[in-house]
């Protein structure tokens, strides 16, 4: 049966909705329709609303993201002051709430006191956390942003800020440029505001359900390009989580990071006095245990030889009794059963088939042909036992396809330091 409108538990929830963030998030969308169904958008409009979206996507990462939760730079208070108010206009309450949600989100990644808890359903991922009220957020020092005085200033005047910044500012640009008012207040300022809210929260949702883990598998955030893309440079996910004090999320020069690209251009200018980066060493070690891991799984499902442990062990008559009924050849200590290979041996079936039961160690190592490769590693999987006296001891009894063969610590019985 259909659960009641009047339930205990939609009740409970909507005492829980926080009205400020509700009306934040959904207010937005309702007048952006009513500016769809009353007011046409002129293009210079669009473009305004487009180049207004990326200052203040590039504002607010810098500041509300990469400043005061990660101190990824230090910039001048001139600079500081700009990202303050113009990161206003995002409509996502203050830096200092944000930060403090951002640090405990990192600090209790993928647990219940994630705030963004990632670990629920996609809504919930996206927004859902932020309709809600947050009274239990997990402790986390945020001292350093209580007392910078820029963050005092925003969180003193945020209101004003942000009615100044998000709507009045884009209102005057289109009004007194084209005459287009309603215009400026409809698309420059809500629709903006609302792809903006989604921009933020397509970093909570899609970061941690799409993509790949170059640097950590551990914990849910990923990279992924179309993220990238909707985040505004935010969807390099997965480095930011394994190294946040970076200033960058795309670490590459190429890849698409516009804030990345604006601080170095502030660091350039002087508005910035420090970036931070996190060791090149230690990135590359990162990729390098993500890659290994992924080539281990690929290994795990390839068929290798046997070790010489797990095979018989045959004298030299018994060697010869077998060969007398099956084509057996021995090659540095190993038997060889060549039966399914000798007749699509490339120098012909006479090269094998004339020397059954013989050692034809010098000869398959170079004496009469430098075999290749996948000729060693074929030959290897044919083996069947151990002439009695041990494998010679010489680095070519390792096939090719095994000298580099990745090893897990916890396989490797005796290991020195």
């Amino acid at each position: 049966m259909a659960t009641r409108i009047n339930s205990p538990h939609r009740k409970a929830l909507i005492k829980r909705l926080d009205p400020i963030n509700v009306t934040l998030f959904v207010g937005p969308h309702f007048v952006t329709l009513l500016g769809f169904w009353t007011t046409p958008l002129q293009w210079k409009t669009f473009i305004l609303a487009f180049v207004y979206l990326c200052i203040i996507s590039t504002a607010f990462i810098a500041g509300y993201h990469r400043l005061w939760p990660h101190r990824s730079f230090n910039p001048t208070k001139s600079l500081e002051y700009t990202i303050a108010f113009f990161g206003s206009a995002a409509c996502i309450r203050s830096s200092l709430h944000y930060a403090r949600h951002h640090r405990a989100h990192h600090r209790y990644i993928d647990s219940e006191l994630d705030p963004y808890m990632p670990t629920h359903n996609f809504f919930w991922r996206h927004c859902g956390w932020f309709a809600v009220k947050q009274s239990n957020v997990a402790e986390v020092d945020v001292s350093d942003v209580l007392s910078n005085p820029v963050v005092q200033w925003q969180v003193k005047w945020l209101w004003p800020l942000t009615i100044i910044s998000s709507f009045i500012l884009p209102v005057l640009v289109a009004g007194l440029g084209w005459g287009d008012w309603w215009g400026g207040f409809f698309y420059a300022g809500f629709m903006r505001v609302s792809y903006m809210h989604h921009g933020v929260a397509y970093a909570n949702s899609l970061a941690h359900w799409l993509g790949d883990h170059h640097f950590d598998d551990r914990t849910s955030p990923r990279d992924f390009l179309l993220t990238n893309i909707l985040t505004f440079g935010e969807g390099y996910h997965n480095f930011h989580h394994q190294f946040p004090m970076d200033y960058r999320c795309g670490i590459e020069w190429w890849q698409f990071d516009p804030t990345k690209w604006f601080l170095y251009a502030c660091y350039c200018l002087g508005f910035v006095t420090q970036l931070s980066r996190a060791p090149q060493n230690e990135v590359r070690k990162a990729e390098l245990s993500m890659e290994l891991k992924k080539l281990r799984n690929v290994q795990d499902r390839i068929k290798w030889a046997s070790a010489p442990e797990d095979l018989p062990v045959v004298d030299w008559e018994k060697f010869q009794e077998e060969s007398t009924t099956r084509p057996l050849v021995l090659i540095a200590g190993f038997i060889h059963d060549v039966s399914s290979f000798i007749d699509e041996h490339p120098g012909g079936r006479y090269m094998l088939a004339g020397n059954i039961g013989k050692d034809v160690t010098t000869s398959f190592f170079g004496g009469i042909y430098n075999h290749s490769n996948a000729a060693h590693n074929i030959m290897s999987m044919l083996r069947v036992g151990v002439l009695k006296g041990g494998v010679q001891h010489v680095d070519e009894i390792i096939p090719p396809g095994e000298q580099m063969r990745i090893v897990h610590t916890k396989e490797i019985k005796q290991t020195s330091f």
